[in-house]
């Protein structure tokens, strides 16, 4: 007897594309925003270490507060899609506002860096919190489930170096250059 597919081919790869650009643009953020703080803006190490410490421990409480939004609430587009569909875009526009070296000196300059980085990874966390809960609920089938998990999890992996080999040779760009 064959078994029921709960979850097709294109829909599978689609998740796992999916999966690819997210690790893409949290490849990109995560192992490159601190270096281009410091050596592009220039900003001071302890303020940079400080934020990045300040924005793990507010996303150890926003990631289950997101949840509990996405568990308590079902719109006419369902559960999750609403928030990885519209999450996106102010991702999009907070990634490039991350990387703009704004004419700010100083204190200005600080809060303009932590206001941006703490949006992004809030605009993150609406994406993503709904996105991993994807899988718990596409398929009762536990192989189904599986081999989607595997598959998107390798593509993400991969995409997640693609990054990298764009940014870095741009961090010879110096602090006076600024727009």
């Amino acid at each position: 007897m064959e078994e029921k597919k709960y979850v097709g081919k294109k829909e599978l790869w689609m998740f796992a594309l999916g999966a690819g650009g997210q690790g893409m643009i949290y490849a990109m953020m995560s192992s490159y925003i601190s270096d281009y703080y410091v050596n592009v803006l220039q900003l001071n190490l302890w303020f940079v270490l400080g934020l990045m410490l300040l924005a793990r421990v507010w996303d150890a409480i926003n990631d289950p507060l997101m949840g509990m939004i996405v568990d308590s609430h079902t719109t006419k587009w369902g559960k999750m899609k609403p928030y990885i569909l519209f999450a996106s875009i102010p991702i999009a526009a907070l990634t490039i506002l991350m990387y703009l070296s704004p004419n700010l000196e100083g204190s200005k300059l600080m809060v303009y860096c932590a206001v941006v980085y703490i949006a992004w990874g809030m605009c993150y966390t609406m994406a993503d919190v709904p996105f991993w809960g994807l899988p718990n609920v596409i398929t009762p089938d536990t192989k189904d489930f599986l081999h989607q998990n595997h598959k998107q999890r390798r593509l993400r992996s991969s995409r997640g170096i693609l990054p990298h080999s764009g940014l870095y040779p741009s961090s010879d760009y110096r602090h006076d250059q600024r727009c």
